[in-house]
């Protein structure tokens, strides 16, 4: 399911690890572990559209950083796209290295990011999604 969809929890609540340790046979320590060891999996719910910048080499080469240290700014300039966004959720690569520097933003793949693409993606997804200002599911 798109991350969107009513329903989807898209989250594991920490109340819960016990009772995923438990239907899978493993410690608690176990599913913790796995939870904080993986980018894509969380403990605390996710921003409303998260944006995700690559931080490989390929994207970096080409204003990766640059785009992160500009998408940082953004943010801190505007509180309201900071909490929309959760700002910045790193990701090592997402495979659009020819295209670089890349961005996901929700479940979209951008490529020669930068953050006029990345604010007019957001808003987009923000009209689509229906929200409202400082909606954050």
């Amino acid at each position: 399911m798109p991350a969107g969809d009513p329903g989807t929890v898209r989250y594991v609540p920490a109340d819960a690890v016990a009772l995923v340790a438990q239907r899978c046979n493993a410690t608690r320590a176990d599913v913790h572990g796995v939870l904080t060891y993986y980018a894509d999996l969380r403990t605390q719910p996710p921003a409303a559209i998260p944006v995700r910048l690559c931080a490989a080499e390929a994207c970096q080469a080409v204003g990766g950083r640059e785009l992160q240290r500009e998408w940082e700014q953004a943010c801190e300039a505007d509180q309201r796209l900071a909490e929309l966004t959760g700002g910045n959720e790193p990701v090592f690569c997402l495979g659009n290295c020819a295209l670089g520097p890349a961005a996901l933003v929700g479940d979209r793949l951008l490529g020669h990011a930068s953050v006029e693409r990345i604010e007019a993606a957001v808003g987009r997804l923000r009209e689509q999604q229906g929200l409202q200002e400082g909606d954050r599911s």
